[in-house]
């Protein structure tokens, strides 16, 4: 592992655990505090986060590493396919590059006049 692996295995836990804050407690807190009857109480829940945060930890690091190893591979034929405002429009690269897809690239393959 080197430096640029742990600051981006960083980065990437700051950014999920600042994101399951924001959907699970400022977006779903009102819905979450209706249906209270169905989960922990706070200091019960408080005696598990020690047990969330390792497995966020565990989870940004695995997703880091899957990316690092494998992303390239992976991302090269959608990034390759689609133009980079194309890209954008749909919610950023990396983004619309892992919910579509090679199989989509496949099928938006940009025509070229080359016969292979």
């Amino acid at each position: 592992m080197n430096k640029r692996f742990l600051l981006a295995w960083l980065i990437v836990f700051i950014l999920w655990m600042a994101g399951s804050f924001l959907v699970h407690g400022v977006l779903l807190g009102a819905d979450y505090a209706a249906v209270q009857n169905l989960f922990r109480t706070p200091a019960e829940a408080q005696h598990y986060f020690p047990l969330m945060i390792l497995a966020h930890v565990i989870m940004s690091g695995a997703l880091v590493w899957i990316y690092s190893r494998r992303g390239a591979k992976i991302l090269g034929p959608a990034r390759a396919a689609f133009p980079r405002r194309h890209r954008a429009a749909h919610g950023g690269a990396l983004v619309h590059d892992l919910l579509c897809g090679s199989a989509h690239a496949r099928r938006h393959r940009p025509q070229t006049d080359r016969v292979r």
